[in-house]
């Protein structure tokens, strides 16, 4: 069984019968995951708030040693609530610039390279910036 920082949440607020869900992609979890409850309070008339948590753990993706990244140290370990109420939702807008998507990113995991055991290379563990002038 995996820990479930959502359900840890619900239960310690004492939010009975509330969703409970787990949104994963460091800066956009924010922003869709205020859009994903936004629609729900807008599509169901039943439900009246949702408590949206934003947090990220980024500090051990960074290479303090990498010229390159020095620039993202702003970036830091951190989280915070966010409580929406189906009455008081006026508008929200969100957009993703795709030039921009390969720009910084970790190269070891997700689809392009897979975790294995002949690919393990801790450098490609930490956050790598493709093209720094383009970014300042």
């Amino acid at each position: 069984m995996f820990w479930s920082p959502p359900a840890k949440i619900q239960g310690i607020i004492g939010a009975k019968n509330a969703h409970a869900f787990e949104v994963i992609n460091f800066c956009n979890s924010g922003n869709l995951s205020i859009q994903i409850c936004r629609n729900m309070l807008l599509a169901d008339a039943s439900l009246n708030y949702a408590l949206v948590v934003c947090s990220d753990k980024l500090s051990q993706l960074f290479n303090y040693f990498d010229k390159n990244t020095n620039s993202l140290l702003f970036f830091a370990d951190g989280a915070i609530p966010a409580l929406l109420n189906s009455n008081k939702i006026l508008s929200y807008y969100g957009m993703t610039d795709e030039k921009l998507a390969d720009f910084i990113r970790v190269p070891l995991g997700g689809t392009k390279l897979p975790v294995k055991g002949e690919n393990i290379d801790l450098a490609l563990n930490y956050v790598k910036v493709e093209n720094r002038q383009k970014l300042d």
